[in-house]
């Protein structure tokens, strides 16, 4: 079950401040009290009751300072106030205290069935106004979510083309190298030495072709969570060979040269080769 409502009366009068405190308890209310403006504002700092019954005369700070107050702190300006007063009652009075940041006033005495109403009237205001703060901060969360999709997406897709792009010039060079060389060799007029170069270079990049291929499926692997190592006690040396030659086309295409060192203290490692080779 819900907790009641707080609400906080401020009145100097004790009797009136009594029959205020008693009207809205029976009404259902859990109510505070104070008997002075200063005490007032600290209890709305410390107990942040929903709604202030707030009397106008009032011994140092009178309701009206208590109230600009009150509605000056960001922390307790969402405080509903109804002020009310016996001295200050005509229509001009009304006034300065709704301009003064009161969410309503009423005159003194005050029916109990009236000053039920209005609290109630007040409470339904303010938690509809809770209800489309609500709604438009869960609207804004939408709209940044949504924002953030679309631009998540348009990075995904511009890393999809950059790897796409990146994926043909890799797939088409070793097939350019091939296609050359066919094209060499049918004009060699059988020399052995092109030949045997040219069966060299078709292989090695017919080789890396299908590494490329392997590469792709991999990839699917991984994404579709299939990817299976094969771990076992290997060495480095031969991984890191097996490497070199892999890239050794490519590099000899730039004119990079590529050396090796491995450490005599190194020993075997637990993994998978094939993965290994990938890696260097």
């Amino acid at each position: 079950m819900p907790e009641p409502d707080l609400i906080l009366v401020v009145n100097d009068n004790e009797t009136t401040r009594y029959h205020t405190e008693r009207t809205l308890t029976r009404a259902g209310y859990q109510v505070i009290t104070a008997a002075d403006g200063l005490q007032a504002l600290r209890m709305v700092s410390e107990r942040s009751p929903r709604i202030v019954v707030l009397d106008v005369k009032l011994p140092g700070l009178d309701g009206w300072e208590v109230c600009r107050r009150i509605k000056k702190d960001s922390s307790t300006a969402s405080t509903l106030v109804l002020q009310v007063s016996a001295t200050y009652i005509n229509d001009a009075d009304t006034v300065r205290a709704l301009e003064g940041g009161a969410d309503a006033a009423l005159t003194e005495p005050i029916e109990p069935s009236i000053l039920v109403a209005t609290v109630r009237a007040l409470l339904r205001l303010r938690q509809a106004e809770d209800s489309l703060r609500m709604a438009l901060s869960h609207e804004q969360s939408a709209r940044s979510a949504a924002e953030s999709a679309r631009i998540a997406v348009e990075a995904a897709n511009q890393s999809k083309d950059e790897f796409l792009a990146t994926l043909s010039h890799e797939l088409r060079s070793p097939l350019g190298t091939v296609l050359n060389w066919v094209q060499m060799l049918r004009t060699s007029h059988n020399d052995p030495t092109q030949l045997t170069r040219g069966l060299d270079v078709i292989e090695r990049n017919v080789k890396l072709q299908m590494k490329l291929i392997d590469d792709l499926l991999d990839v699917s692997r991984i994404v579709s969570g299939k990817l299976r190592l094969e771990t076992t006690l290997v060495d480095m040396e031969p991984i890191v060979a097996a490497a070199i030659v892999n890239i050794r086309a490519a590099a000899e295409a730039k004119h990079v040269r590529v050396e090796s060192f491995i450490a005599d203290a190194a020993g075997p490692v637990w993994g998978d080769s094939a993965r290994l080779q990938q890696v260097v």
